[in-house]
């Protein structure tokens, strides 16, 4: 029966790879969840706030960057045609810099209000332009992981980045 098979491939490279796609899912959830959470009742009772925000920034990495980390490790023992492996590298990086960006994100909002925070009653100023700032920065990450994505799928960035006067 693990001889037949289905679209060219053989069941039993299906079963492989539905093996290594669990296994990899698995591996990642229980070891990140289980390390975010330890971490996180670590970090609760120290005086800092960063490492709690570095915590909850991590925790927010949800199950389709474990789905697309799986699905690539899966995939790739598969004979399948390149195109299906393209898609599945796109997709995963694709992913994991959006989750990359996130963390990013959450990480510069944080800096930014404890920055705005500490600033003594004497000397405090209109936030604007590091609120400014700091939304510039965001943008900036998202534009950069599309231009990687782009790059990745095979799209010419140079007129991209020439466009922008880098």
């Amino acid at each position: 029966m693990l001889q037949t098979t289905v679209f060219g491939i053989e069941v039993q490279e299906f079963v492989a790879a539905a093996a290594v796609f669990v296994i990899v899912y698995l591996a990642l959830w229980l070891v990140l969840m289980f390390f975010l959470f330890r971490l996180k009742k670590i970090a609760e009772k120290t005086p800092s706030m960063t490492d709690d925000a570095i915590i909850d920034a991590l925790i927010e990495i949800k199950w389709p960057a474990y789905f697309f980390v799986s699905f690539y490790a899966a995939i790739n023992i598969v004979a399948v045609p390149q195109f299906l492996l393209d898609f599945a590298r796109i997709a995963t990086l694709a992913t994991i810099l959006f989750y990359a960006v996130r963390v990013l994100q959450k990480l510069l909002a944080h800096f930014t209000d404890e920055y705005i925070g500490r600033q003594p009653e004497a000397r405090k100023q209109d936030p604007s332009i590091i609120l400014f700032a700091s939304r510039f920065a965001s943008y900036t990450l998202w534009l950069l992981a599309f231009l990687v994505v782009f790059e990745n799928a095979g799209f010419d960035i140079n007129a991209l980045i020439a466009g922008l006067g880098v």
